[in-house]
Order: structure tokens, then sequence, then C-alpha cells
């Protein structure tokens, strides 16, 4: 099958083994059960098996394979894009993520052969990306609440200030119609002194016109008596001599 048909490096056929895998591999090769070959100077030497019958007729190797069918499926699928990674440079984008990360992590506890090192460094480097993912949302969403409080507690004092903007407009206009009217009222008496002081001289019609300024501004009693007495006044249409 595919699994033991495919060449496979002789690195990685020992990576993640103990020191002793190498010797057992080379009585393998020399045995002539296993064939070592290098097809080019700059490509590593690869092993495959010299017949595939082997697989079938050396029951201990077909119990090997059977007991490893699993693990098998998982290193044939999980090395290609370990290996890839690591040509590229490991980058952050080659890694696996999610579902097929979560899958890979199980199926490595689930292992019972020992995994390569390149296998171990891929699947390792995609939950450190993950962790650093998770703590970047964690951090984004702490930043995000905290500029929240942040604006409410703006907010909340912007209020407050409006709030005291609003009470002393509205003392200031209280004082500044208190003045009015103070200036008013203070307006209206001098009006109605002068209106005393014309009926006094018997100029009625300047009375009347100095009342009538007098009550636009301030509703006096005294001014209402004077009114009176000038309206009654048989001279109320006569101007006085020069």
């Amino acid at each position: 099958n595919e699994e033991t048909r495919t060449p496979r490096p002789r690195s990685e056929l020992l990576d993640g083994l103990p020191e002793q895998a190498a010797t057992v591999l080379q009585r393998l090769i020399d045995a002539r059960l296993l064939v070592l070959s290098q097809q080019e100077e700059e490509h590593e030497a690869t092993v495959e098996l010299t017949h595939e019958s082997l697989t079938s007729r050396w029951d201990t190797l077909a119990r090997w394979i059977e007991a490893s069918r699993e693990d098998l499926r998982f290193f044939s699928e999980v090395l290609p894009a370990a290996r890839g990674w690591e040509r590229r440079g490991r980058p952050r984008d080659g890694l696996w993520a999610g579902d097929q990360l979560v899958e890979a992590e199980a199926a490595l506890r689930r292992s019972s052969s020992p995994p390569p090192s390149s296998v171990l460094r891929f699947i390792g480097a995609g939950a450190d990306a993950r962790r650093w993912a998770r703590r970047r949302r964690s951090l984004a969403l702490g930043l995000a609440f905290v500029a929240l409080m942040a604006g409410g507690l703006l907010l909340a004092r912007q209020e407050r200030e409006a709030h005291r903007l609003r009470r002393v407009a509205e003392a200031q206009r209280r004082v500044a119609e208190a003045r009015s009217g103070d200036a008013e009222r203070q307006r209206a008496a001098v009006l109605l002194g002068g209106a005393h002081s014309a009926f006094a001289r018997g100029d009625l019609l300047e009375a009347r016109a100095k009342l009538r300024a007098a009550s636009e501004l301030e509703d006096f009693t005294a001014a209402r008596a004077l009114w009176s007495r000038v309206t009654a006044d048989p001279r109320r249409w006569r101007r006085p001599r020069a």
C-alpha cells in the first residue's frame, strides 16, 4: 500500500527513534530487506522495501504495520506538511489551525509510535500560534472593555460638567434678571418722583407721561394714586405757563 511502498528519507525514518535504530536499519539494508538509494548527489538517500510482498509474508512486519496503521496514515499526511513548512522557512501562514490542528494533536496523543521531530515542531508551532491568537483576542477584548469604560467615564464627566454649566448659566440669568428688575424699579421710582414734581408744578401732561412710563416698568400703588389725582384735575389738558 501507499504507506509502505513510498520511499522515505533515511533521516526521516530515524527521526524520533533511539540511537540503536540506525544499527537496526543498517542490518535490514545489509540483509537486503531494505534498499538504500540516492538518485542525485544533492538529495538525501532514501530507503524502501526490497519487495512489497514482505509486508504480507513476513508475519512480524505485517503485525507491526497493522498495529501502526493509524499512525502511518497520520504521519503520511502530516509529514509532507511539516517538511514543506520547514523548507519555506517555517512561516506562520503555513501552520495547521482550527479543526485540522485539533485533530492532529489528538492523533499525536493516540500515536504509539515515536513521532518525528519535524512533526512535533510543526504541531507545536501551530499550538503556539493558537495560544498567541487567543492572547491577542483576549487583549483586544480587554482593551475594548477599557476603552468602553473610559468612554463611559468621560461621557459621565461631560454630562456632569454640562449640568454644572447649565446651573451656572441659570444662576447668572437669575442674577441678571434680578439686576435688571432692580434697575427697572429704580428707573420707575425716578419717573414717579418726576411725575410728582410735574404735578406739583401743574404740568399735568408731563406728569401723565412719566406716570405711564413708570407703570410700564413697575406697578406702584403710589403711581395709581397719583394717576387718579392727575386724571381728576381739571387742568389735565393744559400746560403750565412758562
